[in-house]
C-alpha cells in the first residue's frame, strides 16, 4: 500500500482538478468524502523541500495526526476527513489536494518499443 500511495503522491498532478478556496481539490477526492467518513489525501504544499513547522504545525492544529511526508518534496499523505479538506483548502500555505488512488501506467507495455526494458536487463 505505501509503494501506491507513494506512486500516487508522484502522479498526484496528472489529474483533472477543480479549484476551490486557495488550493486545488481533486474532484474525485470530494466525491469520495461524500460516502466515507475519511479519505487518504495527497496534500502538496507551495514550497520546494520537505514540509516545514509551518505546514505540520498546520495538519496538527487541524486534527490530522495520521500521515506520512516527503522528505524532498512539499508533500504529505495524510488521513483526512472533508472537513479537514475544506480547512485545508482555504489555506494559503496548501497548493493542491488529490485522493490517493491507483495508477494506470499507458505506456509500461511499449518500453518493449523504445528498448528500455532491454537496456533495464544489461
Amino acid at each position: 500500500m505505501k509503494s501506491k500511495f507513494l506512486l500516487s503522491l508522484a502522479l498526484a498532478g496528472a489529474s483533472i482538478s477543480v479549484s476551490f478556496g486557495q488550493a486545488t481539490v481533486d474532484p474525485e477526492l470530494r466525491a469520495a468524502l461524500t460516502s466515507n467518513p475519511t479519505a487518504q489525501v495527497i496534500v502538496t504544499f507551495k514550497g520546494n523541500g520537505a514540509p516545514g513547522l509551518t505546514q505540520l504545525g498546520l495538519l496538527q492544529r487541524l486534527g490530522i495526526t495520521r500521515g506520512i511526508t516527503l522528505q524532498a518534496l512539499p508533500v504529505a499523505g495524510v488521513v483526512a476527513t472533508a472537513a479537514q479538506v475544506n480547512a485545508l483548502a482555504q489555506n494559503p500555505e496548501v497548493r493542491s489536494l488529490y485522493i490517493n488512488k491507483r495508477l494506470d501506467y499507458y505506456n509500461y507495455d511499449d518500453t518493449n518499443l523504445t528498448g528500455v526494458k532491454r537496456l533495464r536487463t544489461d
